[in-house]
């Protein structure tokens, strides 16, 4: 995501993105709760969402999607006649 912070912000949205809830967030890294509603709040205007579950979609569709290095090369994207 890039920029000042933008740890925090990465590792709270691999936590997300692993279905914590964001009082477990703050716990797991040492942050309060507002901080961590602050950073989701940041994470969706960056990704453009309103949600925690298009977050995810959106970050999923990122990593895994075609042309991605996880994408798997075998995939078919159309349907079998």
């Amino acid at each position: 995501m890039g920029g000042p912070g933008s740890g925090l912000l990465e590792q709270v949205l691999a936590l997300l993105v692993q279905g914590l809830l964001y009082k477990q967030i703050g716990q797991h890294l040492g942050v309060s709760l507002a901080t961590v509603r602050t950073y989701a709040q940041r994470i969706y205007e960056k990704l453009q969402v309103h949600t925690r579950t298009e977050a995810v979609v959106k970050f999923l569709q990122k990593e895994f999607g075609p042309g991605s290095p996880g994408y798997p090369a075998d995939f078919r994207t159309t349907r079998p006649q």
